[in-house]
């Protein structure tokens, strides 16, 4: 469904507009706020990726692999409630106050989880991080909203055609995903993590870019907080239910698995291995408990990623269908020049009067 935001001859406004909240900067400028937002963006993204890699390690070493879900979600639980309020407080106050106070609090919990000895200040300080995390990435969505002209937005950030395309590309990852078997090669687990990684950033930018386009400036960081705190929401309660999903078919293949005599085990083991099954050492006892195990993993595994894949073909759905597709015009950069030139002759005629006070 296509509407184009473009006036007739009447002189009348379209009935879609399109609203643009940039402060002029000059080019040297926006890259230098551009790059410190990156830096940003990647030191709390970095610490979300590579946390996931290393938390079973971490929950092994402390004893406490049932607890593992908990470390996880201590982060995403505090980041996302605080988002909205991140959003609204650089509004009453500053942009950069905001974000200073938030790397700070995002370095305490960092620091703080580095140091922990026991899996309870583990989840205290990650759900510390959390708040700061948090709030640094959609301070950061709302500068750059603050500083690029939305008719630029799209170089600096990356609307329809590519949500589109992104949603397909993930749609074709989740798939290949779970066809993965234990013998699968690295190479074609790369392939595969690239083109779910590459369809997700064509989908988060400009979902984020069409959002902000359709309110005023006054509303543009509070509805960059709900943003992201409906997809933080999301992904809460995602890795919740995935966590269901494996756990129940990991149960389901061991409890097949007794039922048929191909290897006994009582209900107690199957809770162990269930809360830990690098903890129980009972994966150490026979190559078969072991071969069970993975099995019931891949088997979980792959119903999330049907799940996942049944979702990505929904949004395809909704964005082809739902999803007008909203062009800017001439008129609506004209007019901002003209408010930005006004700005201008403002500033120019304050500075003469206090000059000659």
């Amino acid at each position: 469904m296509n509407s184009n935001a473009s006036s007739d001859g009447s002189g009348e406004k379209p009935d879609l507009e399109v609203a643009d909240q940039a402060t002029s900067l000059s080019r040297g400028k926006i890259a230098i706020v551009f790059l410190t937002c990156s830096a940003v963006d990647f030191a709390a993204l970095f610490d979300q990726n590579t946390l996931a890699v290393a938390l079973p390690i971490i929950s092994s070493s402390l004893g406490a692999s049932s607890q593992l879900s908990s470390i996880a979600a201590a982060y995403f639980i505090t980041a996302t409630s605080f988002q909205l309020l991140y959003g609204r407080l650089s509004d009453i106050w500053s942009r950069k106050l905001i974000l200073i106070a938030g790397i700070a609090i995002f370095f305490l919990g960092s620091l703080g989880a580095s140091l922990a000895k026991s899996v309870t200040e583990i989840i205290a300080f990650r759900a510390l991080t959390g708040i700061g995390g948090g709030g640094l990435v959609t301070l950061v969505q709302i500068i750059v909203g603050d500083v690029v002209s939305l008719r630029e937005r799209g170089r600096w950030q990356g609307i329809l055609e590519s949500l589109i395309f992104g949603y397909m590309l993930w749609c074709i990852g989740l798939g290949l995903h779970s066809s993965l078997r234990p013998s699968t090669g690295l190479a074609v687990q790369l392939v595969y993590g690239f083109l779910l990684g590459f369809g997700a950033g064509h989908t988060f930018q400009p979902s984020l870019i069409a959002m902000q386009a359709a309110v005023s400036k006054d509303n543009m960081a509070v509805i960059t907080g709900v943003r992201s705190f409906i997809r933080d929401l999301g992904g809460t309660f995602g890795l919740a239910i995935a966590g269901s999903i494996i756990s129940h078919s990991l149960r389901e293949v061991l409890s097949k698995a007794t039922l048929y005599n191909q290897e006994i085990l009582s209900s107690q083991q199957i809770n162990e291995i269930l809360k830990g099954p690098i903890d129980s050492g009972i994966l150490e006892k026979t190559d078969t408990i072991r071969s069970l195990v993975l099995s019931g993993y891949f088997a979980g595994f792959r119903r999330v990623f049907y799940f996942s894949t049944a979702l990505a073909i929904v949004t395809i759905v909704a964005t082809v269908f739902f999803i007008p597709q909203v062009e800017l015009s001439v008129e609506e950069k004209e007019e901002l020049d003209k408010a930005r030139n006004s700005s201008d002759d403002l500033r120019k005629s304050n500075n003469s009067i206090s000059e000659s006070i």
